[in-house]
């Protein structure tokens, strides 16, 4: 564990490293996406950089046609300054990442078990509709209180 997390800070340093100048910079944005998958999938749920405080919000999370979240939830954007973000209902039984890949496009994953502690079930690939992102078995959705 620790010399995996060793190799993930050493990625870390090599993104913070690069300036929008530098050949490698053009790898960051990529390299900060994979970092986080990995943060996410290890259950380590940790974000690159300082994490937004949540706010509530109104949310939907649909998988296969069943809701587990729906209504009220907090809303934490991520970090990484792709509009990634992370959902998590009352209670903290379900949770899940949407790491945001490109326009409109986006992966998520999600604890699929009551109160599992990482995000370990892929969603899969989705698209944007409005406040919502889709796929033919997920709908992720997070809308603003008023």
């Amino acid at each position: 564990m620790v010399s995996c997390l060793r190799v993930v800070a050493g990625a870390v340093a090599l993104c913070a490293a690069c300036h929008e100048d530098d050949v490698l910079s053009e790898g960051r944005s990529e390299m900060v996406k994979i970092v986080n998958l990995v943060l996410i999938v290890a259950g380590l749920a940790v974000p690159l950089g300082a994490a937004a405080h949540a706010r509530p919000s109104k949310c939907l999370l649909e998988v296969n046609g069943t809701s587990y979240i729906e209504g009220a939830c907090d809303f934490r954007p991520l970090s990484d300054g792709t509009g990634s973000f992370q959902i998590t209902g009352p209670k903290g039984t379900y949770f899940a990442y949407l790491l945001v890949d490109g326009v409109d496009r986006a992966t998520a994953h999600w604890n699929e078990e009551p109160g599992a502690s990482h995000a370990h079930t892929p969603l899969g690939a989705l698209t944007r509709d409005g406040p919502c992102w889709i796929s033919e078995t997920t709908k992720l959705c997070a809308m603003a209180e008023p």
